[in-house]
């Protein structure tokens, strides 16, 4: 008989790349998670306290600032005998603070639409059709910063938009009836098929605010500081929301002690969000593959709805999200260098992690 030939045991360096590897898909899923917890206090908000979006956005940005304010704070103390230039520290560079409002605006727009496409869509829906965000993010890339756009690239666009359509199943397309129909009131109400066509719009209208914000990000690149990116995003979701009240007409109501320990339980959980991703980016030896896992949130979001409102993913809601994430899983995989370096001395919050989210 041939001798057993046991397997050569591992380097150190392969353990510790095992090891990174676990940590970061761990926290890859529980920030997708967290995501999930946030985007369904965002639905019990507007549901079951009645708030309007622009005041859940405007309250939960007055929470994140608070608590981005303390962490600077905190680090501060790390290093107390380094000097300090107050301004820069909270307005950044004088050369990035255009593009640094730029951002803050198109995040605003971008958390609104997130959290008012929560409000009107199931949230496994609403959660799909925002992560396609990186395939308009691609597109604006190559289009702006002049960036390659690969036919993997398109081919991922193209299937992500037949999972929308799938996820939308608009009526003048699946039953054949006219798109005018949609429109018609239901006695002084608007149709269900209505409110779900505009949940869509928004959250399509999301993802190129997002892309947006992503863009001014890559554009900015290591001109400020990540806690710069959140500053600008909290500022102006706290400003912008006040000025929107006579055009909207929609009165803001003050939240019960019940709903503000909503609002900052959600604070706190989408911030953990933000700092578990960018550890899972830091961990990861190759971003693309726990990139893949934050899929996992549309997997989160159908319990969620299911536990939380009593709803069941329809067939093909599921088939539709299956078609987006297998989508943006390749896109990401394919476009990933062959070779990542793990950096040891990524921030709390990382420039790649979106905060229009979280």
């Amino acid at each position: 008989m041939a001798a057993r030939v046991s397997p050569e045991p591992s380097t150190g360096a392969e353990v510790v790349q095992m090891h990174s590897n676990a940590l970061a898909t761990a926290n890859m899923i529980a920030a997708s998670a967290s995501f999930t917890i946030l985007n369904t206090s965002v639905k019990l908000l507007a549901t079951k306290y009645s708030l309007p979006t622009f005041e859940i956005v405007c309250l939960r940005s007055s929470c994140m600032l608070l608590f981005i304010v303390a962490m600077v704070l905190a680090q501060l103390r790390l290093s107390p005998n380094e000097p300090i230039n107050w301004v820069e520290l909270w307005t950044g560079p004088k050369s990035a603070r255009k593009a640094l409002l730029l951002r803050g605006f198109f995040g605003f727009l971008g958390s609104s639409s997130t959290f008012w496409a929560v409000t009107l869509l199931p949230i496994p829906d609403a959660v799909t059709i925002i992560n396609i965000n990186p395939i308009v993010t691609g597109f604006g890339s190559y289009i702006f910063l002049h960036e390659a756009y690969t036919l993997i690239d398109g081919l991922a666009a193209f299937f992500c938009m037949i999972g929308v359509m799938i996820i939308t199943r608009p009526s003048f397309l699946f039953s054949g009836h006219p798109l005018l129909d949609l429109w018609i009131l239901d006695n002084g109400t608007l149709p269900k098929s209505t409110l779900h066509l505009i949940g869509v719009t928004i959250a399509l209208l999301g993802t190129v605010f997002i892309a947006g914000a992503a863009l001014t990000l890559r554009y900015l690149g290591p001109r400020c500081q990540p806690h710069h990116n959140v500053i600008y995003f909290s500022v102006a979701c706290i400003t912008l929301p006040l000025l929107t009240i006579p055009i909207v007409g929609q009165p803001w109501t003050p939240p019960t002690p019940e709903a503000w320990g909503v609002l900052v339980f959600a604070s706190v959980v989408g911030l953990s969000a933000q700092v578990l991703m960018t550890y899972a980016m830091k961990q990861a030896v190759t971003t693309a593959r726990v990139t893949a896992l934050s899929y996992a949130q549309v997997v989160f979001a159908f319990i969620a709805e299911w536990i939380v409102f009593g709803e069941s993913p329809s067939a093909w809601s599921v088939v539709g999200a299956i078609i987006v994430g297998v989508s943006l899983t390749v896109a990401t995989v394919a476009k990933e260098p062959p070779s990542v370096k793990v950096n040891e001395t990524t921030p709390l919050i990382d420039e790649r992690v979106t905060v229009e989210e979280g």
